[in-house]
Formats: structure tokens, C-alpha cells, sequence
């Protein structure tokens, strides 16, 4: 049975609506990295490095790309190779390996909705202890209610053929009314788990909240219409400048 790949459900999709939100992700981001110049970056979640393609990594003199995942740490090896100048970048497949390093930047995308609260508290140490005094945390996370909910479930069921993560009760209050109903325990101390797969349920405003009692956090743009408010929009960039 033929591997369905992370690229084939977003980026290299055949539907042109699935790939436009991805390919526009990237463009935003790497668009990011050139401004801020960072000459060291972890990316924590780095998938299967599409993010890297067209990028001057000349410029930059490590990138360390933590993957957990092994299908996707796999891809993401193979994809490197096909990658100009990509021998400063180095897949990690265990988070403890970077020890005290210290970076400019750290990207985190779209991964910390998928994480239990315990993991995301590993992760903001992470950032503390790991930045650099003027460094950089991006993060982006999705975007679960409002009308671009209803869009992202009919893509979801029609153009990516998965079952719909919503009951009609929890689309209709989370389209309509903003109401987000969390079956998945994102804010349980002690859950024990180490990923959460669907996006259902995700609650940007208690996310924010939470952001912000481990640092200041600034919103920077909404993807992948910059200019439309968040219910049109798949997804949110923030920074977080940890205390």
C-alpha cells in the first residue's frame, strides 16, 4: 500500500484550494526568516522540510530540524538531499540531543494544537532556556471557528476525503457563535499523552491566554489572507518573547 505523504495532503495536493493555503504558509514564513536574518534556528516540528526549498541557507549557519514522527523524520531526510546547501541543516529526531545550544529563532507551526498541555509546557522551557537573549519564537496554530471552520470541515470531508471531526451542534455553535467545545483535553496538567491528531476543538483564546503567562506575545499576521480578519483565515503567526 502506497505511503500517503505529508506533501500529498497539503502542499502537493490535487486540488488547487488545499495547496494555496500551504504554499502561501511557506511563502509568509520564509519571507519572515530573510527579515529577521537568524544565523542559527530550531524548527520544532519541522515536518518534511518543504519549508527550506528556495531559501539561501548559504546565509544561515545551522538549522537544527527536530521530527519526532518517523514516516515524516524519513521524508524529511530524503527531501534534504534534493535540497542545494542543505548540509547546514541537520534533522534531529530527539529534542534532548540539542542540550544548551542556543538559537535566533525557533519556528513552531502549526504543532502546538496537536500537543497536550504537559508537551507544551516542555516546549516554552524549551524557548526560555534555548533562545537567545534578542531571539525570536514564531508560532503559528490554526484558526477553529468561524465561518473558515465550515470551509476547513467541507475541504476536510470533501477534497481531503476524511471523516468530519464536528457534529452539526458543535459546527453550527462554533461557526455561528464562536462557541468552542474541546473534547480533547489540550488544557489537562495531567494528561499523559504526547500528540493529539485532530485540530478539533482547538481554542485560540485560551491559547492565548496561556502564551502569554510565559511571555509577551505579539500577533504579526493572519495566513493566507494577511488582510482579512481571523474567522476568514486558516490560520494565526504569532511571536512570543519569553520572560
Amino acid at each position: 500500500m502506497k505511503h500517503t505523504s505529508y506533501a500529498d495532503i497539503t502542499y502537493n495536493h490535487k486540488n488547487f484550494m488545499v495547496r494555496f493555503a500551504h504554499l502561501k504558509r511557506n511563502f509568509y514564513v520564509k519571507k519572515l526568516i530573510n527579515s529577521l536574518k537568524p544565523k542559527t534556528i530550531l524548527d520544532y516540528g519541522t515536518g518534511d522540510g518543504e519549508l527550506y526549498k528556495n531559501l539561501d541557507l548559504n546565509k544561515l549557519c545551522k538549522i537544527i530540524l527536530f521530527e519526532p514522527e518517523s514516516k515524516m523524520f524519513k521524508d524529511l531526510k530524503k527531501n534534504l538531499q534534493k535540497i542545494p546547501n542543505s548540509n547546514n541543516c541537520i534533522p534531529l529526531k530527539n529534542i534532548k540531543n540539542i542540550s544548551s545550544k542556543k538559537f535566533d529563532l525557533i519556528l513552531c507551526l502549526e504543532v502546538l494544537e496537536h500537543l497536550p498541555l504537559t508537551e507544551r509546557m516542555k516546549f516554552y522551557k524549551l524557548c526560555s532556556n534555548n533562545l537567545k537573549k534578542n531571539g525570536s519564537c514564531i508560532i503559528e496554530v490554526p484558526i477553529e471557528y468561524g465561518p473558515i471552520l465550515f470551509l476547513k470541515e467541507f475541504g476536510r470531508k470533501y477534497l481531503k476525503s476524511r471523516k468530519t471531526e464536528y457534529s452539526m451542534k458543535e459546527l453550527f455553535l462554533s461557526v455561528f457563535f464562536g462557541k468552542i467545545i474541546d473534547k480533547h483535553n489540550r488544557f489537562d496538567l495531567y494528561d499523559k499523552r504526547t500528540f493529539i491528531s485532530p485540530r478539533h476543538g482547538f481554542d485560540l483564546f485560551k491559547f492565548l491566554d496561556e502564551l502569554k503567562s510565559y511571555g509577551d506575545v505579539k500577533f504579526l499576521y493572519n495566513s493566507p489572507f494577511k488582510f482579512l480578519p481571523k474567522i476568514l483565515n486558516k490560520s494565526v503567526v504569532l511571536r512570543l518573547k519569553p520572560r
